[in-house]
């Protein structure tokens, strides 16, 4: 079962997210959605701390708006991972360098850690990145986070 918690302004992207989410998460899978309105109200991290508020699921999903899944029955493969007690947080782009100034996961090229399909408005991939093993990163992007309700108590976002 999982709790998805998404921070939503662009109601274009929205819908084709909802859609997506109930093709591929998987059959099996129960899930719950949890929008939180977002139009400059919070930041991503307050939006997403409302949002597990509201959670009634251990599995917390942590997504944008404007992504969509290319992997069937993605739902379970996330509750697999999370039954394995040494992985805390998951996530598809992070850094596994944490500098004392800002910087997103994307800034220091050589220590990022990403496995995504980036793709521009018109639906064209532009770039392909996938990782060939499983990678630890120190920080995470909020484009998608999964971890358990207990991980979540114990490092809230700030």
């Amino acid at each position: 079962m999982i709790s998805i918690i998404i921070s939503t302004y662009q109601d274009k992207f929205i819908q084709q997210l909802l859609i997506n989410i109930r093709d591929t998460i998987g059959k099996k899978i129960i899930y719950e959605i949890i929008l939180i309105e977002n139009h400059n109200l919070y930041s991503i991290s307050e939006a997403y701390n409302i949002g597990a508020s509201k959670a009634k699921y251990d599995c917390l999903l942590f997504i944008h708006e404007d992504i969509l899944f290319n992997i069937n029955d993605w739902g379970s493969i996330l509750v697999d991972y999370l039954k394995n007690d040494s992985i805390g947080i998951i996530g598809v782009a992070g850094n596994d360098y944490l500098p004392n100034v800002p910087l997103g996961w994307s800034g220091l090229y050589e220590c990022i850690q990403i496995n995504l399909i980036q793709g521009n408005k018109e639906g064209d991939i532009i770039k392909n990145y996938i990782l060939e093993n499983d990678k630890n990163a120190i920080s995470l992007d909020g484009v998608f986070l999964v971890c358990s309700k207990n991980t979540y108590s114990k490092y809230k976002f700030e």
